[in-house]
């Protein structure tokens, strides 16, 4: 018969949790590695109850009975529970012929699937995401259709009443018709590029250039409010993040100072680039009046301090930022508001 010592000796080394139990479901034989899960010594465990461990009291009858189907060699179905410490496990159980083992009358092998359920987690969120991304889609080009044609008629209407020399109710009744359809199609535009769930499509790229057609993509916004953006000279970096999709957020936040700069005296945006550690670093700054004091959740859905936004441009930074995960952050410096947003130079491995 084999001594329980060496029994130990021998599966501590395994990346799986293995226990021996006795008659009643005592612990005999309790690894390393379940030491390392449930904190326990192994010297403290052993004689406790295999039950009052690992399975919450409501789950003993159900363990039992597959204790009692288990059979020499071949293992039971899988019980799987939540740890105590929050992992997910799956046991099974089998009985082993005494005639070759230390009094162990049946074997629990167990093995950690905590990521396996998380990834399983993650692909139904993204099955619901794809669904929903479908659904608006399919929405927003429904209503476009009729969005664009009222535009047409307006700005036909527009046309006709621009030919009177005066000003009439009807002229500026048509110009916030037309200022609120353009809004609606506005937030459609914003809400399905939140919504709709696109793949990371990490590759090396200069991340100036990015912030450079950022810059470009909002330059008519730029005329509008009369502001002018200042990318500041620093070193060059690259980085793997998805171009596209990183420059969408830089644009959203170059947009929020923009109509933040717009009411200040100088009516300018400075942009920073540069590298910290492990991260690419962009920062946006304004001298606007700066966000409400206190805790306000700029980064949720449709929370907006503007009049006419959307609520959805630092939602869709937020995005973003965690796809690569990275980090977004703001303060207030020196009468200046400061978004810092930090991308991890190798994607995905920021420390």
């Amino acid at each position: 018969m084999i001594a329980i010592p060496v029994v130990h000796d021998v599966i501590d080394g395994l990346e799986v949790f293995i226990c021996g139990l006795g008659d009643t479901g005592e612990i005999l034989v309790f690894n390393r590695p379940c030491e390392q899960l449930t904190g326990l010594a192994r010297d403290t465990a052993l004689g406790k109850n295999w039950l009052e461990v690992f399975a919450i009291h409501e789950r003993h009858d159900h363990v039992l009975t597959l204790w009692n189907e288990a059979t020499t060699g071949r293992a039971t179905k899988p019980y799987e529970a939540l740890c105590r410490n929050g992992r997910s496990l799956r046991w099974q159980f089998s009985r082993w012929d005494q005639a070759y083992a230390p009094p162990v009358k049946l074997w629990a092998v167990g093995i950690d699937i905590t990521e396996e359920r998380e990834a399983m987690t993650r692909s139904r969120e993204l099955d619901r995401m794809v669904a929903l991304g479908n659904l608006v889609s399919g929405l927003t080009h429904e209503l476009r259709n009729p969005l664009n044609g009222a535009l047409l008629q307006l700005a036909v209407a527009e046309r006709h009443e621009a030919r009177s020399k005066a000003a009439s109710p009807t002229a500026q009744a048509i110009a916030k018709a037309t200022t609120e359809i353009r809004r609606i199609s506005t937030l459609l535009d914003d809400f399905l590029v939140f919504v709709r769930p696109l793949p990371i499509r990490l590759e090396r790229v200069d991340v100036r250039r990015i912030v450079e057609r950022s810059i470009e993509r909002g330059r008519a916004k730029l005329l509008a409010a009369a502001v002018t953006v200042v990318l500041e000279p620093g070193d060059d970096a690259s980085a793997e993040v998805d171009a596209s999709r990183v420059e969408t957020a830089v644009y959203h936040l170059l947009a929020n100072a923009i109509d933040a700069a717009s009411d200040t005296p100088d009516r300018e945006v400075r942009v920073r680039l540069d590298v910290v550690g492990n991260a690419a670093v962009i920062e946006v700054e304004d001298h606007g009046a700066g966000l409400p004091a206190g805790e306000v959740p700029i980064f949720e859905p449709f929370f907006t301090t503007k009049q006419g936004g959307t609520g959805l441009g630092l939602a869709i930074v937020e995005r973003v930022t965690a796809d690569h995960d990275g980090e977004i952050s703001y303060a207030r410096r020196d009468g200046a508001t400061v978004f810092r947003l930090e991308l991890p130079i190798v994607g995905g491995a920021r420390n």
